[in-house]
């Protein structure tokens, strides 16, 4: 598995090189800030193109324009954790919660351990 750590600013450009694989899965880990990763499978393997995210200000472009199937990730990083995936139409459609939850993304650290 290879993990390509990258800025916010560069993660459309690096997708689009990904464009011919497989995005498998975008996952979220909250460690005070956030580390959005970006899973895809590839005849050699997995590749990781991880963003880190300020937890004070959680907004990250969507890749929607290159992988349509990042809606749905999106949406569930976004319902868990808060993130805002700036340029998704259908983000605060809940996935997982509650259409009336008003609280904290459930998995925030400060949400989940208290």
């Amino acid at each position: 598995m290879e993990i390509k750590k990258i800025s916010q600013n560069r993660l459309e450009e690096e997708a689009k090189k990904l464009r011919s694989e497989r995005l498998i899965a975008i996952s979220c880990v909250d460690e005070g800030n956030f580390r959005v990763l970006y899973h895809f499978e590839t005849k050699n393997g997995i590749i990781t193109l991880e963003v880190k995210v300020p937890k004070e200000k959680p907004i990250i472009p969507t890749i929607m324009t290159v992988f349509p199937q990042a809606e749905l990730f999106e949406r569930e990083a976004h319902d868990l954790f808060d993130v805002e995936f700036e340029g998704n139409p259908r983000l605060h459609e809940p996935v997982f919660l509650p259409d009336d939850y008003k609280g904290k993304g459930p998995y925030l650290k400060e949400v989940y351990n208290a």
